[in-house]
């Protein structure tokens, strides 16, 4: 998806309006809604939906989408964690009404939020590791959650998920990546890196005034990791590979070669026998 067009784009522009404020700095007509009190992460619910329309990010949210509405199994259960606002389950409800979609955050005021505009899916305030789904999920997708964890609990995140998985069920996950590096100033360097290309794509995007603020107030928190700690590339498969079978995993944004960006991974639990396409 670029960001003149697409599914993402075109939803955030028409939400919120019949409750909105005008966004200086946005184009004409564009609004988001009227904040509402932060809970966690004190961040605005309705910003951060409306980074979806700048960020490079969407491009993966929008690959996951796709994946599951062309594959997920009629009527299939649908578990989204750490899912924020609730939106990408939203959109898969819109695009396939027949799937059964529920989510858990630790935000209350994202959950709250979710459960007012999108009262389609059922939402639960809650944390990823105690979390637990009525049954077994056909898809698990994780898109920009795992890098909240701690890193000691990643590992039994994954684990997790497999277990929760139908008999070939897919797990999707969705990270940015930063490049390789051997100390904290190189990790902060590549988390620079990361970031200026981010701070880019959104200012060339013509991102309002919020969404440039939440972009540099996430590279501050990303540099000292209050809260957030992204991994390599390399990081990011071994600790997929750990606990899953990757059945694809691809790179969204900006290119394969650059080491750095967005991806997305297909995985799969061990043992279900499933031929892996590899990474590309």
């Amino acid at each position: 998806m670029d960001r003149a067009g697409g599914r993402i784009r075109d939803s955030h522009h028409n939400a919120g309006h019949d409750r909105g404020q005008s966004v200086p700095g946005a184009p004409p007509g564009e609004e988001y809604p009227v904040p509402e009190a932060g809970g966690v992460t004190g961040q605005n619910p309705a910003v951060y939906e409306g980074e979806y329309a700048y960020w490079p990010w969407a491009r993966v949210v929008d690959a996951a989408i796709g994946w599951i509405t062309a594959n997920a199994p009629h009527e299939a259960t649908i578990v989204d964690y750490m899912c924020g606002t609730g939106y990408l389950l939203h959109e898969l409800r819109a695009a396939r009404p027949d799937l059964r979609c529920s989510g858990c955050d630790l935000d209350p005021a994202f959950i709250a939020y979710g459960r007012d505009h999108y009262p389609d899916v059922a939402l639960t305030t809650g944390t990823a590791l105690e979390y637990e789904p009525s049954g077994p999920a056909d898809v698990i997708v994780c898109t920009g959650g795992l890098h909240h964890l701690p890193r000691g609990s990643r590992a039994r995140f994954l684990a997790k998920c497999g277990d929760e998985l139908a008999p070939a069920g897919a797990v999707l996950v969705g990270e940015e990546v930063i490049t390789e590096y051997d100390d904290t100033a190189s990790r902060r360097s590549a988390v620079l890196q990361l970031y200026s290309a981010i701070l880019s794509y959104v200012i060339g995007a013509g991102a309002p005034p919020q969404v440039l603020s939440s972009a540099v107030t996430a590279m501050g928190k990303e540099i000292i990791e209050d809260g957030t700690s992204k991994d390599s590339l390399a990081g990011l498969i071994h600790l997929l590979e750990g606990s899953l079978a990757i059945e694809t995993f691809d790179c969204t944004w900006p290119d394969r070669s650059c080491q750095f960006g967005d991806y997305l991974a297909v995985c799969r639990r061990r043992g279900d026998g499933l031929p892996a396409q590899g990474v590309r």
